[in-house]
């Protein structure tokens, strides 16, 4: 036996000499009639100067009382002794908390209901478990490490929220199996999944079905549904775009899904800074998409648009969606090299852009001016620090290293993620006279084809650049819409850096970079429901957000720097609230971890507290009878 808190005994001396002390004092009379008290006031007078204690007698109720102080004293010590239980698991609750688990189908919400599960598997931890808890969101969070005490557990447990991103389950799975393996020292691990179903693969792709491959190593897996009802209705896109036309209005478009099984009915709002822009009925049948286009004057600062779905759904965090609506702002690029139409051409295509000519680098001061230059087939050995797009060519300023050309190169991945290659489509190209060339330290590679990097881009300093590695006249990829699209992101984001990225919108939970300028070492997020993060900037000169968990309008700032952009669900994906009542894991998974005979503490406190209890009853009782009989 061993005492969890023995000081508590250093108050047994105490109260027994208290109990004693008080028996030794206390006179005992009895009421006798007699026919004078003249002849005891004396005798009662001397007996009380001289013995003011008595002399201790045998006494039940002092033993009770004595028996009752000791039993309380080592209930409040926690006596615990050693024995033999079953137990002694690994457990791991993994806790959906997308944007699904806020669905009013629970109790209220799924989320809910999925606490009410997890809080249950809590309370039935056998004797030795430990378990930890997983948040699996946009990126999977630990909320507590591995621990016996289920107080802990039910307190972070309380604590989780849903938020309006879509969850990433592969890789929270992955953590927990990962977890589960190293930190079950020979015990048999359990992870307990508690979620709708309604989740993504780290790519992006389809649904739970591609949870069918995950390795989990010895780990159990326990699934326990939650959800009931596919009726939702969501704001699945919101973009504008200035007109090619170059006027001063610009256009908005909103797209609406109805995932539900019937037709909903709905009022649509748009709301520019507040005010009322536009107002509509609409009629959607069920699985049907509405696209809406609203033309609005051109901003002339950045200004917060609004479109809200009047539906009571069951999920109502798809039901608004946000822009920041930016003025145009005009690029001057300048491209150095022969004539090439194509390149020009492409170029011109967005009128934003304002395309100088020159046959060759026309130095340091003369290309101030401009957002960006672009070299074509060649390039200075040596270039100040500045903005660059390379084609089929490289210097100081490059982000890429080539050596020596090959011939019918094809594309094999590209990361179409990456703000230069979003919409672009490289897919069955071929390039001939293509470098053979590798990134720099500094570089990344977004394009990577068979003989080795097609596209690298990169950040050092006040540079900013991007490397082809083909030349556009020996491929028929400028005859291909993808051309066009692949310059003007090129040139936007050499110009504008992460905020080409976030001109309208940025998808929850999706990690964000943020440019700042020299000296700003770190910036101030803040958004819906009171979030705040500060996120530090990083040696090429921007900061990266790892993501917003609520749809709403954000604020970056620092001194000197004061940044508006929007966050929004519109997902097709993650808006489908169609519960999985089960999901393809292979059936050794299914299985749950037994417990083992395991060594064990066995508190004794509650049966001590208890006896001491009655001790005190059984104590009250003799009192009271003594009192009656005499």
């Amino acid at each position: 036996m061993f005492f969890e808190h023995p000081a508590m005994l250093l108050w047994l001396p105490p109260l027994w000499g208290a109990i004693v002390l008080l028996y030794m004092l206390k006179l005992r009379r009895r009421e006798v009639v007699v026919s004078s008290v003249y002849l005891w006031q004396r005798v009662v007078r001397d007996v009380q100067a001289n013995a003011p204690f008595q002399k201790l007698r045998r006494s039940m109720l002092l033993l009770l009382q004595l028996l009752a102080a000791a039993l309380l004293a080592l209930a409040l010590a926690h006596p615990e002794l050693t024995g033999y239980a079953l137990g002694g698991r690994t457990l791991v609750l993994v806790m959906d908390t997308g944007v699904t688990m806020q669905t009013a189908d629970g109790s209220p919400t799924r989320l809910d209901a999925a606490k009410n599960i997890a809080h249950r598997l809590i309370e039935h931890m056998q004797r030795g478990d430990r378990m930890m808890l997983i948040a699996a969101g946009p990126q999977p969070k630990t909320v507590t490490g591995f621990t016996t005490r289920k107080a802990r557990l039910l307190q972070a447990l309380a604590s989780l929220q849903a938020v309006d991103a879509p969850v990433q389950m592969t890789p929270a799975l992955q953590l927990a199996a990962d977890l589960a393996r190293t930190s079950q020292n020979g015990a048999q691990s359990q992870i307990y999944l508690l979620s709708d179903g309604c989740f993504q693969h780290t790519d992006g792709s389809s649904s739970a079905s591609t949870l069918k491959n995950l390795y989990l190593g010895q780990a159990h897996l326990a699934f326990y549904p939650v959800g009931k009802t596919s009726r939702n209705v969501a704001v699945t896109a919101l973009d504008y775009r200035y007109p090619l036309s170059g006027s001063s209005t610009l256009q908005v478009l909103a797209v609406t899904h109805n995932f539900g099984p019937q037709t909903e009915k709905f009022v649509e709002t748009v709301r520019l800074q507040g005010a009322l822009v536009n107002a509509h009925s609409v009629v959607l049948p069920a699985h049907q998409d509405e696209t809406e286009t609203f033309t609005l004057p051109a901003p002339q600062r950045p200004s917060l648009l609004q479109v809200h779905l009047q539906i009571h759904d069951a999920l109502a965090a798809d039901n608004r969606a946000w822009l920041i609506l930016r003025p145009r702002q005009i690029l001057k690029i300048l491209l150095c090299g022969p004539p090439d139409y194509f390149l020009q051409r492409a170029m011109q295509v967005d009128p934003a852009v304002q395309l100088y000519t020159a046959p060759q680098w026309p130095g340091k001061s003369a290309a101030a001016g401009f957002n960006a230059v672009v070299f074509n087939g060649s390039a200075p050995s040596r270039l100040p620090a500045g903005r660059y797009l390379f084609l089929h060519c490289t210097s100081s300023q490059c982000p890429a290293i080539a050596k020596g050309t090959q011939n019918n190169v094809s594309a094999i991945d590209w990361k179409q993620q990456s703000i230069p290659l979003r919409y672009v489509d490289l897919n069955g190209q071929r390039f001939d006279n293509t470098l053979r060339a590798q990134p720099a330290a500094w570089g990344t590679e977004i394009a990577a084809a068979d003989s080795g990097s097609l596209i690298v881009q990169g950040s050092m300093g006040r540079t900013r650049a991007l490397f082809f590695a083909f030349d556009p006249l020996q491929t028929r990829f400028p005859l291909t819409i993808g051309y066009p699209i692949l310059l003007h992101n090129a040139v936007r984001w050499l110009a504008l850096g992460g905020k080409a990225g976030i001109r309208g919108a940025v998808h929850t939970g999706t990690p964000v970079s943020i440019p700042v300028p020299q000296g700003v070492t770190s910036l101030k997020i803040s958004g819906p429901r009171g979030f705040t993060e500060h996120a530090a900037a990083g040696s090429n000169g921007s900061v990266l957000f790892d993501g917003a968990p609520y749809s709403g309008e954000y604020t970056a700032s620092a001194p000197g720097v004061h940044f508006l952009f929007a966050a929004n669900l519109a997902s097709s994906k993650a808006s489908r609230i169609a519960p999985h009542a089960s999901l393809p894991f292979v059936s050794q998974q299914q299985n749950r971890a037994q417990g083992r005979r395991v060594s064990a503490p066995h508190s004794l406190w509650p049966a001590l507290a208890l006896l001491g209890i009655a001790l005190l009853v059984i104590e009250w009782h003799v009192f009271h009878k003594r009192v009656n009989l005499s």
